[in-house]
């Protein structure tokens, strides 16, 4: 499967046949409900709409999508494979410090220590809760709120091991966490972004956890026992980043991903 393919998803199979639940919108709509609920504006994404179909579209962001709703330009998808991914939907909260590296040092000068920050956020009926890790706190596991002890990516870089727990939806730090030289320790996602998630596979790209972090001491033992491996992952985690890397390209590829999903659409909704 290639790029544009993974990121249209389902919606490449959709025709006429599904029941539509979305309004859509125009370019001005969608701009102004975003812009009305959002701290960044994907002016460049709803610019690239007008520039490749007249056509309305069905928009939902940063919401989760259902199963139903094929034909959404959504930023990821939740337990599903429905929903067209763009990238350019808070692209700064997720690329910014993939684009523009925070400092890092060797694995070797880093602290043995399973690191995590971050916000409260997130349904308790997820799998991944954040809650449950920060009461784990201490020893090897170094983690808290961001409300109570903030701190910048450059200090998540000072320790091996750096987890990733899906709040919402996405890890907002997990594309910049991949991409440095610290090993991330995570449950397997079940939000699938840009990023492509759902093509990390654990030990290769990172450390798989259970769902309540009860094996958090264990796997922390083991990366400490397995250095050489450990490297490995980084390495083979750096080597995914690498694909997002030309900035414009992306651009293009979304574009494309445009033209594709307007076609489709015309071709569904004239029939």
């Amino acid at each position: 499967m290639d790029k544009i393919d993974f990121y249209l998803g389902d919606f490449q199979n959709w025709d006429s046949g599904y029941e539509i639940s979305e309004i859509p919108e125009s370019v001005d709509q969608a701009k102004a409900r975003f812009s009305s609920s959002n701290n960044e504006k994907p002016d460049r994404l709803f610019d690239n709409c007008g520039l490749v179909s007249e056509l309305p579209f069905y928009f939902k962001g940063c919401e989760a999508n259902t199963p139903e709703e094929p034909y959404v330009l959504t930023k990821n998808r939740i337990f599903s494979n429905s929903g067209v991914i763009v990238f350019s939907v808070q692209e700064n909260r997720h690329w910014s410090h993939y684009y523009k590296s925070p400092p890092d040092i060797p694995f070797s000068e880093k602290k043995p220590v399973a690191f995590w920050r971050g916000a409260n956020t997130g349904d308790k009926r997820k799998y991944s809760r954040r809650g449950d890790f920060v009461k784990l706190n201490g020893g090897c596991v170094d983690s808290a709120w961001s409300f109570k002890d903030r701190k910048q990516p450059r200090h998540f870089l000072e320790h091996k091991y750096l987890v990733s727990i899906e709040g919402n939806d996405k890890d907002s730090g997990l594309n910049w966490k991949l991409n440095s030289n610290s090993l991330v320790l995570m449950p397997r996602p079940r939000t699938v972004s840009w990023l492509m998630e759902s093509w990390l596979i654990p030990y290769e790209h990172f450390v798989p956890l259970r769902d309540d972090f009860s094996d958090i001491e264990e796997k922390v033992s083991w990366c400490e026992s397995n250095q050489s491996k450990c490297r490995e992952i980084v390495k083979n985690a750096n080597e995914h980043m690498d694909m997002f890397s030309d900035r414009q390209e992306q651009v293009r590829l979304e574009i494309e991903v445009l033209k594709k999903y307007f076609k489709k659409l015309s071709e569904c909704t004239n029939k």
